[in-house]
């Protein structure tokens, strides 16, 4: 992000329903990624998966600086989709969904200020797409999924719900934000990681999220100063 930081210039009351839906979709605690999924083995039995036995080069990776492989595009005709990867336990998400919400009365609201004062003791990650790309039994899914901190040990998903959505977004309302294609079904994976009692700090630096879907395997890097806001870290 550059010039366009208004959650440091403005007040989240004054937020343009512009703004809201920026911070919402596409802001440092709301990331883009492309991935590409993979393909069938031969014969029909499973799906193509981790870094070794077959995998085409540049599935699972996203094309915002995550991880992955690298390597020759050769899976240009593979299935692609944009993803979006939102920390909704993070002040400003918060603050975006309560002026979507409350709007001028935001402010006025005990709701919104019981949900915005509200201490948190979990990082609660989304991750939306496509179904026919997310599709997956939710309980294998979220038992790879975790946060790989330099130095620690990786914090490891706690739980995982599932939303669909049948017409893709409603971003009006401020809680979801990703249509595939027109009336393409979406799917909204909310991964829940334990704070704990050594929770992340801004001296860890950064964090990888994994997860491990049927069809591809995703890992983004963070930066940790990237996601301080008013002074705090904020995921």
């Amino acid at each position: 992000m550059c010039a366009a930081d208004f959650w440091q210039k403005k007040k989240f009351s004054e937020w343009t329903q512009k703004e809201v839906l920026e911070m919402l979709n596409n802001s440092l605690w709301a990331r883009r990624v492309e991935v590409v999924a993979g393909v069938p083995r031969s014969g029909g039995g499973g799906m193509r998966e981790g870094r070794a036995g077959g995998r085409p080069p540049g599935v699972g990776v996203d094309r915002q600086g995550g991880g992955g492989e690298t390597g020759a595009d050769t899976s240009a005709a593979l299935p692609k989709a944009s993803l979006l990867i939102r920390f909704h336990a993070a002040l400003p998400i918060k603050q975006a969904v309560a002026r979507a919400r409350f709007g001028d009365e935001v402010l006025k609201s005990l709701e919104a200020e019981k949900m915005l004062t509200r201490k948190e003791d979990a990082y609660l990650i989304g991750i939306s797409g496509p179904a026919r790309l997310l599709a997956g039994d939710p309980s294998v899914v979220f038992t790879a999924a975790q946060l790989v901190i330099k130095g620690r040990d990786p914090i490891r998903a706690q739980n995982v719900t599932v939303d669909k959505e049948e017409r893709g977004v409603t971003p009006e309302k401020g809680e979801r934000s990703v249509t595939p294609n027109k009336g393409e079904r979406g799917l909204t994976f909310y991964f829940v990681f334990p704070k704990g009692t050594n929770p992340i700090k801004l001296e860890d630096e950064g964090f990888e999220l994994q997860v491990k879907f049927p069809l591809f395997e995703l890992k983004h890097r963070f930066k940790l100063k990237d996601m301080a806001f008013d002074g705090n870290l904020e995921i």
